[in-house]
């Protein structure tokens, strides 16, 4: 009895544990999900300038804006999660949808503690593309690599990869943060970190902070 009665604890414990371990791992890449798909895919063809612009008129003429068109960009997702390092974690940051021009908010102490979490967390895993694709409606294509070159792009047909570090939950994991890096070229990339709060079981863009852009 004692036996069984060992035994049974033993595989309660491991399937809670294993529970929680795949909870984890989905919300992670729940959260990933909502950063990739914010990031913006479209490329907005430029209006054509008022006559009141300092664009000169011999210029304007020489283009026809009818004939632009948007472009739409289409990125890969790096495999492996980067720990970005981050030097520094700035107090404030921008306001996501913000209905003020350049609303910004103060983080509060758990936030930094998040941010500063990263640097920490187990970077020898890789995303999980299969979970990650059974919750989009969308193939996503994902590659072993950061940085790209000129054949990179021909051979994948991409414009660009997008890589993420790992993600710093809340005690309560109704918050998170998470950085991600988004590479086109040696002189085309940025680096962002995002706060995020699960609000009715979705997660949401609260905050952001661009670390750099090149």
């Amino acid at each position: 009895m004692r036996v069984s009665y060992l035994f049974v604890t033993i595989l309660s414990f491991f399937i809670i544990t294993t529970c929680t371990g795949k909870s984890v791992v989905n919300e992670e890449l729940q959260v990933i999900s909502t950063i990739y798909k914010a990031i913006p895919k479209v490329i907005s063809a430029p209006p054509r300038p008022s006559k009141n612009s300092e664009i000169e008129d011999s210029i304007v003429e020489q283009m026809d804006y009818n004939e632009l068109n948007s472009k739409t960009l289409k990125y890969a997702i790096n495999k492996n999660y980067v720990n970005f390092e981050l030097s520094d974690s700035p107090a404030f940051f921008q306001v996501y949808n913000a209905k003020k021009l350049f609303d910004k908010v103060k983080l509060n102490e758990e936030e930094l503690v998040l941010i500063d979490n990263l640097g920490r967390l187990n970077y020898t895993q890789r995303i999980n593309e299969s979970v990650f694709l059974n919750d989009r409606d969308e193939s996503v294509l994902f590659i072993d690599k950061q940085i790209i070159n000129k054949e990179d792009k021909k051979n994948y047909n991409i414009d660009g990869v997008i890589s993420f570090s790992k993600v710093s939950f809340s005690k309560s994991e109704n918050e998170a943060v998470v950085c991600a890096g988004v590479y086109h070229s040696g002189l085309d990339s940025s680096l962002i970190i995002y706060i995020l709060e699960k609000v009715n079981q979705v997660w949401r863009i609260k905050s952001y902070k661009t670390m750099s852009v090149s």
